[in-house]
């Protein structure tokens, strides 16, 4: 069984949020992930990766890691 937790902060003296994905799945970085074709129609484009994209496209700062058996993902956002 998978266990999954989404930890959100926010931080007004830096003026930034950061949200945490952590899962104990198997080994796996989303950001060696080929982007989706974006210029293509979506019935042209292969499913898949579009979420990851928008985070890439949307944060200020994305980063992944595999510690102590887990995937963690962190996504940084200015505000």
């Amino acid at each position: 069984m998978m266990n999954m937790s989404i930890r959100v902060m926010a931080d007004g003296k830096l003026r930034e949020a950061v949200i945490t994905f952590v899962d104990s799945g198997i080994p796996f970085d989303p950001l060696k992930r080929k982007d989706p074709d974006v210029t293509a129609g979506a019935d042209e484009r292969a499913i898949g990766g579009l979420g990851i994209y928008l985070a890439k496209k949307l944060s200020d700062e994305i980063g992944y890691e595999y510690k102590d058996h887990k995937n963690i993902l962190t996504v940084r956002k200015k505000f």
